[in-house]
């Protein structure tokens, strides 16, 4: 999945989460446009990353056990670090990231 198409997925996602709208699992693969198992692949890594997405079976619908919601981006501090010169954490898939707790698919080099 091209990393845009990554985050338009996510932000649909997350906005359906929020608003506790995303009907069953087959209704959810269906308005993502992936499978039912993709979906079931995607939700189970967001949930190993600590995302906590539960499914009321009365209302017929995922939603976050607690209110939050996914974002892109860098905190004000992360932005300060980064235009202060304080370097660039590169990512590879090598090395476990001392200073940031990325998930597992992403590993940083200092």
């Amino acid at each position: 999945m091209h990393l845009l198409d990554l985050k338009s997925y996510l932000v649909t996602l997350d906005s359906l989460l929020q608003q506790e709208s995303t009907g069953t699992a087959n209704e959810l693969a269906e308005k993502l446009g992936v499978s039912e198992r993709t979906l079931q692949n995607h939700l189970q890594q967001l949930r190993e990353m600590g995302v906590d997405i539960v499914y009321d079976k009365y209302r017929r619908t995922y939603k976050y056990a607690q209110k939050g919601r996914i974002t892109f981006g860098f905190s004000p501090s992360e932005m300060s670090d980064i235009r202060g010169g304080n370097g660039f954490i590169q990512l590879s898939p090598s090395e476990p990231c001392p200073i940031v707790n990325y998930p597992p698919l992403f590993k940083c080099v200092a």
